[in-house]
């Protein structure tokens, strides 16, 4: 699915920061899922949005901001169908894991992925957005269960019994000898003969059993049933599964910029699986965030060469010397004498996110009252391809219209993309909002308004958050993460001052900056980094 380059843009929902290369994963996430629904939609199999999915489709439209992974689920029937028919169907370069053709994949779960191993390819890249890592959609199985919660509760011991054989066999914890008897009492048990089975090697045994094991999650039938579970792992430890009613059918909700299936009844669904579902809980998730970082953190064990990163360089730093009244907060508290009051002040905004325009008129409005003379340039943002090429064709922009421009036009002067490239101009003040420069792996603004550059053409260069997060603390490790994007980067760095929303922002700022670059610098964050709610 081409997705409109915009996608790929920094955003906050919910308050958390979403990263350009969060960004890139949930665009995997889709595309996999788009390979699914064709699949589905051709061969009449049904599947379901499942887990934190189904509450993204309902709770968000799209993925829950601070998540990363799609899952789904079927019924056992549609299960199988669409596992023989993913053998021949699905693009090339996709695959399914499962338990019997992965490695340490021990789950009742078939894994779809766009990739199977770490893809650098150019064309791969740049189908991908720069994106080379393996990314997934899990496919969870439901069963029938028994009506009979005695008989429920006899089955799932007896697979969990398999299940430990299995990973004892597999783990080398029973000898040979103890092996043909367990085998031979199980072979009575279900009167049948495990034909060669001692033949196999271990990873062979294991597979047998957990696949005996799976057929006796699906030896109860829809008709003798009246409700679905997630055998593995959920029913094995107590679920009592759910109304089988629930999943007659699925209904098409938004999903980003698609739509995905959920269950009829997806409302009685999430009620029993989490209770307030349109609570917000930020603080869960079932694998690490994000899920490339750990694919990536493998790869440099490997590599014999560190992998790209950007990585702090003094010379970063701001180095000119403070003259006269030029910072803000000084401006807030200076009293203008009749003298001053004819200087003219000048200042511009380099204007990169279109969702930041409001907040954006807020500082206008600042600077107008004291007499500075302001102008606007919208920044254009382009795509980069697999090699870092700055790409600025129309297809590969995103450009402002008029009518997003009119939202200023009579707050400020708007300076146009040829006059802005061309003038030698120099401002009091120049204000920033993309952090990157160079930096994002997926898009980029003109060169000529990376920091560094314009650093020369202004008295003071000021980074200001393009949008408002909610505050949050070092234990919130998905945030913290996400700061290596926005934080730990050039605009940050090279600005002479950078506001943020709120003093507890101010405080992970500075906190992060000082990680990054030393503790000998963080006297100089301290300083510059300053919040707006103490001005």
């Amino acid at each position: 699915m081409a997705k409109q380059l915009s996608f790929f843009e920094d955003e906050v929902r919910d308050g958390f920061y979403i990263p350009t290369a969060v960004k890139q994963a949930w665009n995997a996430g889709l595309d996999i899922l788009e390979e699914i629904d064709r699949i589905c939609r051709k061969h009449g199999i049904e599947y379901f949005a499942a887990w934190g999915t189904l509450i993204a489709a309902i709770r968000h439209g799209g993925f829950i901001p601070w998540d990363d992974d799609i899952d789904i689920c079927m019924k056992r029937q549609d299960y199988e169908k669409f596992k023989i028919i993913c053998r021949s169907e699905l693009k090339d370069g996709f695959a399914t894991f499962d338990y019997s053709n992965q490695d340490d994949h021990w789950y009742y779960i078939t894994r779809v992925v766009n990739t199977q191993h770490m893809n650098f390819s150019l064309e791969h890249l740049n189908e991908y957005y720069n994106f080379p890592y393996i990314a997934c959609v899990d496919v969870f199985l439901l069963d029938y269960l028994y009506k009979d919660s005695d008989k429920e509760k006899k089955r799932d011991e007896e697979i969990k019994y398999i299940i430990a054989l299995a990973d004892s066999i597999y783990g080398e914890e029973i000898s040979e000898i103890a092996q043909e008897k367990l085998i031979s009492d199980l072979e009575k048990k279900y009167q049948i003969e495990f034909e060669n089975f001692f033949q196999l090697d271990k990873r062979q045994k294991a597979v047998f059993l957990y696949s005996f094991a799976e057929k006796q999650m699906a030896r109860v039938k829809e008709k003798d049933s009246e409700k679905l579970g997630y055998i593995f792992p959920w029913v094995l430890k107590g679920s009592q599964g759910i109304d089988k009613t629930f999943y007659e059918k699925s209904i098409r909700v938004p999903y980003e910029m698609t739509t995905i299936p959920v269950p009829i009844a997806y409302q009685s669904v999430l009620e029993s699986c989490y209770g307030n579902y349109l609570a917000v809980q930020k603080a869960w998730g079932g694998h690490g965030y994000p899920f490339f970082e750990g694919q990536r953190k493998e790869l440099q064990k490997i590599a014999d060469f560190k992998l790209p990163e950007f990585t702090f360089d003094k010379k970063l730093l701001p180095s000119r010397k403070k003259e006269g009244i030029n910072s803000l907060e000084e401006l807030k508290r200076y009293k203008k004498t009749s003298k001053e009051t004819s200087i003219i002040r000048k200042a511009l905004f380099v204007i990169t996110y279109k969702k930041s325009v409001e907040s954006i008129s807020k500082w206008i409005e600042l600077l107008k009252k004291n007499k500075i003379e302001i102008s606007i340039f919208f920044a254009p943002t382009y795509r980069k391809d697999a090699l870092g090429n700055i790409l600025t064709d129309k297809n590969n922009t995103i450009d402002w219209s008029l009518d997003e421009k009119s939202f200023f036009t009579k707050k400020a002067n708007i300076i146009e993309y040829k006059k802005a490239i061309e003038d030698d101009f120099f401002y009091d003040y120049i204000f920033i909002q993309n952090p990157y420069d160079g930096e994002n792996s997926v898009l980029s603004i003109p060169e000529s308004f990376y920091s560094k550059n314009l650093y020369e053409k202004c008295k003071k260069l000021i980074y200001i958050q393009p949008f408002e997060i909610e505050d949050f603390g070092e234990n919130d490790l998905k945030n913290c993460y996400n700061m290596k994007h926005y934080v730990t980067a050039p605009a940050v760095l090279k600005a002479d001052e950078v506001y943020v929303n709120t003093e507890k922002l101010r405080e992970m700022y500075v906190k992060k900056l000082t990680e990054f670059a030393g503790r000998e610098y963080k006297g100089q964050f301290e300083e510059k980094v300053i919040s707006i709610d103490m001005c």
